[in-house]
């Protein structure tokens, strides 16, 4: 297992991420394959989640935060 960012992956997971990844690559221009590489969440999207998880932690969710926190985390976990 190697890590990524803050992520564990495996030999298996790295070879099926390069597959996905590898053409896409080589049909990008160097601008577009850095803002990919630069891409990081908002401020406010970032704050928005941490409010909603500190709320969490705190078992203080109302249903509508609760279902935006965990779109929230799910999108964030596939990007």
């Amino acid at each position: 297992m190697t890590t990524i960012g803050r992520f564990w992956v495996t030999a298996e997971g790295t070879a099926a991420l390069d597959g996905l990844l590898d053409p896409l690559a080589s049909s990008l221009d160097p601008a577009a394959l850095r803002q990919i590489i630069e891409f990081r969440i908002s401020p406010e999207v970032r704050a928005r989640v941490d409010y909603l998880a500190k709320r969490a932690n705190d078992g203080e969710l109302t249903p509508d935060e609760d279902a935006e926190y965990e779109a929230n985390v799910e999108t964030i976990g596939n990007v």
